[in-house]
Parts: structure tokens; C-alpha cells; sequence
């Protein structure tokens, strides 16, 4: 579990570079279980990545890397 630092936006990426038009994308399998923690204040929200546009849930207070990280291998994420 890694916790999010307190602050409006959360970023996760994971620790690996790329060349220009290349997306390695990291198998959702290889995240496994792996999840941000969210305090109480910011459980329940669903955040936007601002590099897609497309949301994620934090609904349960943790938000699944593997679903947010699925169509791009960074992603910023903005409280929604």
C-alpha cells in the first residue's frame, strides 16, 4: 500500500521511462493488490487524470494502480 501525500493532487507512475510514441504499459496483474490510501477527507472522491481526462474512483478510501495507471503508464492525478 503506498499513502498519498496530503495535498490537492497525487501522482503515480511507475519507475520506468520511455521513448517517444512508446507506451509500456505495466500488466494489471503485476500491480496485484496494490493501492493509494486516502485519508478520511479524501475518501469517496473521484479524481481526474489530467493527462487523459478520464476519472477514477477512490471510493472506498484506496484506489487500484492497475486501473490507474490502465491506458497510460503516469498519471497526475486532480481531486474531483
Amino acid at each position: 500500500m503506498i499513502r498519498a501525500p496530503p495535498s490537492r493532487s497525487c501522482r503515480c507512475a511507475p519507475a520506468r521511462f520511455w521513448e517517444e510514441g512508446d507506451r509500456p504499459l505495466v500488466p494489471a496483474a503485476a500491480w496485484a493488490d496494490t493501492h493509494l490510501a486516502f485519508d478520511a477527507a479524501r475518501a469517496g472522491r473521484r479524481w481526474r487524470k489530467v493527462l487523459t481526462g478520464e476519472t477514477v474512483s477512490a471510493a472506498d478510501g484506496r484506489m487500484n494502480i492497475a486501473e490507474a495507471l490502465k491506458t497510460f503508464p503516469v498519471a497526475l492525478l486532480a481531486a474531483g
